[in-house]
């Protein structure tokens, strides 16, 4: 496996983070900060997966027993929902997550029925039950459910299934904390690696 190169992922990513700091607060910020966090967290939850893969850690033997090239690209919502929380720790995330007040506030978005993210793909129904499970999981400490609803979330935004509207500031608001979250324990996690292994980085 190539050797990540430290510095210039330190780069991508401030650079980035940047680009979200710098949105304006109106509906269309918010939305254009989401989109620059994803791709930080898109660079980080992809790299995570291939030091995952490169270890043999545990958590990719499911994605083996499915892919006969085990090195070869893990599948993306895997990488965002699986790989990343395995990666950062499980319950380094959760702790980290405590403090996290609007995510709450997306999570009662979600519940009320506001906003739907999954859909019965046959009926083009909203899976109300399916969108309330990943809350309570998200609820009773399940990193990897509340991921899965942010991808999800993801997923509708990126491929035009929501549209813009102030009504959906708070779940937005709540996922853009998450992910700034997530991100600062990828990239510090990133850096412990490096001091630990750095024969597998370069700086």
């Amino acid at each position: 496996m190539p050797e990540v190169n430290l510095e210039r992922l330190n780069e991508f990513c401030e650079a980035w983070l940047r680009k979200a700091q710098a949105c304006d607060n109106s509906i269309a910020g918010v939305f254009d900060r989401f989109f620059a966090l994803w791709i930080v967290f898109n660079r980080l939850y992809e790299e995570s997966a291939r030091i995952l893969i490169n270890e043999n850690d545990q958590s990719i033997f499911r994605f083996r027993w499915k892919n006969k090239k085990p090195y070869g690209p893990p599948p993306d919502r895997m990488a965002a929902t699986i790989f990343i929380v395995r990666f950062c720790g499980e319950n380094t995330l959760r702790s980290a997550l405590t403090a996290a007040r609007r995510m709450e506030n997306a999570l009662h978005f979600i519940e009320s029925g506001q906003l739907y993210l999954h859909e019965d793909y046959t009926t083009g129904e909203p899976d109300y039950d399916r969108d309330q499970k990943l809350v309570q999981c998200s609820r009773q400490g399940d990193i990897q459910a509340l991921m899965a609803l942010i991808y999800q979330a993801r997923c509708n935004l990126f491929h035009g299934q929501k549209a813009y509207s102030d009504a959906q500031r708070p779940l937005l608001e709540g996922m853009n904390e998450v992910l700034q979250i997530v991100i600062r324990c990828a990239q510090q996690k990133m850096q412990q690696r490096t001091e630990a292994q750095p024969e597998r980085f370069t700086l």
